[in-house]
């Protein structure tokens, strides 16, 4: 046809570019998948770790160090996801804060592992729980910043769902972390201090998590948080754990383990959300972000 009626052909170079995004979004799928793959043989290895128990009652040497090679990896690729946006973005704020989190819990961890297995002194109380309690506040923030970006209107069902859960998430604090603190005669003041604060700012976090998951649901960018956001429900349930048995609790317990799950999920979860953005114009990160 000819005239207006024409009808546009695409061009040797468009349809060139289609193919090469195609391809492009393929091979981040491939990647996502393959990290996914890896993730899973790292958490069964460690999990095998943790049955096994190499170098036997020594094997809080192995745990230490591995917890701390996770929680770096995690920072790594905190790191590598907050590159993609920057300091300009609210995404990018929310992803500093949380690598900076992720960072501080990882010196904690070094610092558990060094007065441990090379200083051979008692790790709890120490410096190792200062940086702790710090990350919990910068991590905060981090999801603070996620509820700022995605904040939105949200049916009354959901609302109602999201008090329940939060309800019930403090009276698991209360008589599963607070109160067994509270009795525990091996446990000094200060102990029992540190040990409830733990359980205090591990409500903090699933309270934001709570409301992050209730503003991101129906969202495409829903999947890569959500990985993101269980580990810190893995987290919580780790340290209330340990809030039962604190004045027992031994270095390489098999629940220790979570502790690992947890910062190779965030890992995971970091890498899974860079991949997901990446390779698209901004314009269509921020109607993907909104969707």
């Amino acid at each position: 046809m000819t005239g207006k009626f024409q009808l546009k052909q695409p061009t040797g170079r468009k349809i060139k570019s289609y193919i090469n995004n195609k391809k492009k979004t393929d091979s981040m799928d491939a990647k996502t998948k393959t990290a996914l793959i890896i993730t899973s043989a790292i958490l069964i290895l460690d999990m095998v770790l943790y049955k096994l128990k190499p170098l036997g009652e020594n094997f809080y040497i192995i745990s230490d160090w591995a917890v701390v090679i996770f929680a770096f990896a995690a920072v790594a690729l905190g790191y590598y996801a907050y590159r993609l946006h920057g300091i300009k973005t609210s995404y990018g704020e929310a992803l500093l804060f949380l690598v900076l989190g992720s960072l501080f819990w990882a010196f904690g961890e070094l610092f558990w592992a060094l007065l441990e297995t090379v200083l051979k002194m008692e790790p709890f109380p120490s410096i190792a729980d200062m940086f702790w309690y710090a990350g919990y506040f910068l991590f905060g923030m981090g999801l603070y910043y996620i509820w700022k970006a995605t904040r939105t209107s949200v049916p009354g069902h959901r609302v109602i769902a999201a008090v329940l859960t939060v309800l019930a998430a403090l009276a698991i604090s209360i008589f599963y972390g607070v109160f067994p603190s509270i009795i525990d005669p091996g446990l000094t003041l200060m102990e029992k201090i540190v040990t409830i604060g733990y359980v205090a700012l591990d409500f903090m976090i699933i309270v934001w998590e709570i409301i992050i998951i209730v503003s991101l649901l129906g969202r495409e960018l829903i999947k890569p948080w959500v990985v993101i956001l269980i580990a810190g429900f893995v987290t919580t349930f780790a340290d209330i754990m340990f809030a039962q048995i604190a004045s027992l609790y031994e270095s390489g317990s098999f629940f220790g383990v979570l502790w690992d799950v947890q910062y190779i999920l965030m890992a995971f979860g970091f890498f899974y959300y860079r991949q997901a953005m990446s390779g698209m114009p901004k314009k269509a990160v921020k109607k993907k972000i909104a969707k």
